[in-house]
């Protein structure tokens, strides 16, 4: 949407059409669950040409850490997004629709040995809807978008073998198991990211549970953002921009690893660990990003299950870690598991080392080029296609503006991997300040 958004900005000749599995605009919001709401400032998410943060009185969209959009405010906006796609008359959208590939040997394929050297050459493509409807595309350029979000409520089910007996649910269905009307006395919540923080607090303040009714599995311990401390003025200025400096890349200049980088976070506040007194120096950090009062939430969970390695398997009495290497009793008879497991980083960060966005007849979204801003990062590739041509030539100078960090084997949530994504983020954002335009 970010992508679209920018090229129909700067380019009057490009057409296109969106195809999405979903029933709707909106991606994995469209299946979030009621309660979220994003990390970061609404300011920062959306496509550049249509707010979604709120105006200040000069009708500009206005920085506020504490306006955070809700998942069905996100949705409501990506239709409006669309709506106003769709009225330019450049935009068709496809939704409960797959991308199949492109046509080859068939009898209405202009595919040639030519096609491929020709970067105008149009290629045909099929998409498939869901009443099984087969529709041929000829387009000079696919866009794919390469991440794997998937939510909770996408899979269905846990991500492990699980006895029959064993209840569980996605974060989307806490409303129908908390207060007069559940029979539940505790609940499991698997997953150490946001998701599972959300449904903790969720719990403790909608649900009205306490906290010694609730055991938090944690595969791996991280570090948080906290909202509070991390933005201390709400508007952009001088001071808020040498507080940034103080807060986000002093701690970094005055380390000599990733450890101490974050400990010099730590100091300044704006990462904490939700127990930073048992001797356990947290080694993964995703972005996620919460307030004081949440941590304070955290810290008074007396069952939390941690450093164990992920749950491999729920049995009616037991739940088994990292292969057997280590279990806990369990009762599926009174407690409810709520299912907040999450893959590493959803594929925004575990990509090949030899990756071009830009390549003939194809353009791959996905790595992050603006840290944690997946909307910055395609807003960026997308300005660059509309200003170079689409040669090898052209290519060649989109690519070299953009830095993202690279490589599969590279564990993306461990702390050297943000320090690199941060380095990233700095590198492109100097090489676009570079750029005429």
């Amino acid at each position: 949407m970010s992508f679209v958004d920018t090229v129909l900005t700067y380019r009057e000749d490009a057409t296109f059409v969106i195809v999405d599995r979903n029933s709707g605009p909106g991606g994995h919001w469209t299946t979030s669950y009621p309660f979220v709401r994003l990390h970061q400032p609404s300011c920062n998410y959306g496509v550049n040409s249509l707010p979604l943060g709120r105006l200040d009185k000069k009708g500009i969209e206005h920085f506020d850490h504490y306006d955070r959009a809700s998942g069905k405010e996100v949705c409501e906006y990506y239709k409006k997004v669309v709506d106003k796609f769709e009225a330019t008359g450049l935009v068709r959208t496809y939704f409960d629709t797959n991308y199949e590939g492109e046509v080859k040997n068939a009898w209405n394929s202009n595919i040639d040995s030519n096609s491929y050297k020709d970067p105008t050459a149009k290629i045909t493509h099929s998409i498939a809807t869901k009443n099984g409807q087969k529709i041929y595309i000829d387009c000079t350029k696919v866009v794919q978008v390469e991440t794997r979000v998937e939510v909770p409520s996408m899979r269905g089910r846990l991500p492990f073998p699980v006895d029959e007996s064993v209840k569980s649910i996605p974060p989307n269905e806490l409303s129908s198991h908390v207060g007069p009307q559940s029979y539940h006395e505790k609940y499991l919540v698997v997953g150490g990211g946001k998701t599972g923080i959300d449904a903790i607090i969720y719990l403790l303040e909608e649900g009205k549970i306490h906290h010694d009714q609730i055991t938090w599995v944690v595969p791996r311990t991280a570090w948080y953002f906290i909202r509070d401390l991390l933005n201390t003025r709400t508007r952009p200025g001088t001071r808020f921009w040498k507080d940034s400096v103080k807060k986000l890349i002093q701690p970094i200049l005055r380390a000599n690893s990733a450890d101490e980088a974050f400990l010099n976070f730590e100091k300044v506040g704006v990462v904490q660990r939700v127990h930073p007194n048992d001797g356990h120096f947290p080694q993964f950090f995703k972005g996620a990003t919460i307030d004081l009062t949440e941590i304070e939430h955290l810290r008074k969970l007396k069952n939390v299950v941690k450093n164990k390695g992920r749950i491999t398997s729920i049995t009616a009495d037991q739940i088994i870690f990292a292969d057997g290497a280590h279990s806990i009793i369990f009762s599926p008879t009174n407690t409810l598991v709520v299912d907040c497991a999450s893959e590493e980083s959803y594929g925004y960060m575990d990509f090949e080392e030899d990756l071009r966005i830009f390549n003939p007849h194809k353009i791959r979204l996905g790595p992050l080029t603006s840290l944690l801003n997946p909307s910055q990062s395609a807003a960026q590739a997308d300005f660059f296609e509309s200003k170079y041509a689409d040669t090898a030539s052209g290519d060649e100078m989109k690519n070299s503006y953009l830095y993202f960090p690279r490589g599969q084997d590279f564990n993306n949530s461990h702390l050297q991997f943000f320090l690199l994504g941060w380095y990233a983020h700095m590198k492109t954002a100097n090489e676009c300040n570079q750029c005429p335009g």
